[in-house]
């Protein structure tokens, strides 16, 4: 499975982006800074700019699972062109 992962560099997405890799799956990380954990591919886009998103709708991802709180814009930004889109987050987020 083609998986993009939003928040893939923090301390949850790194684990998680692991565990999928070691399953077979595709794992993209889109991050702020162009570092990705190991057996991944950067992209560089931040949640917070939804247009920096856009360009990732060509790449056919079958999930996208978002760390860093901004389901609604990654929705709004990308949602009509993946099967699913996970949100995920922590009242870590908050402080």
């Amino acid at each position: 499975m083609k998986i993009l992962v939003i928040g893939g560099t923090g301390h949850m997405g790194s684990f998680l982006c692991g565990i999928l890799r070691e399953r077979g799956h595709d794992v993209t990380v889109a991050t702020r800074h162009g570092n990705a954990p190991e057996g991944t591919r950067a992209v560089i886009c931040d949640v917070s700019a939804p247009e920096t998103l856009i360009p990732l709708k060509s790449e056919g991802f079958d999930t996208v699972i978002e760390f860093p709180g901004g389901v609604k814009q990654v929705y709004d930004a990308i949602g009509d062109s993946v099967g699913h889109i996970i949100g995920c987050g922590s009242m870590w987020m908050y402080g």
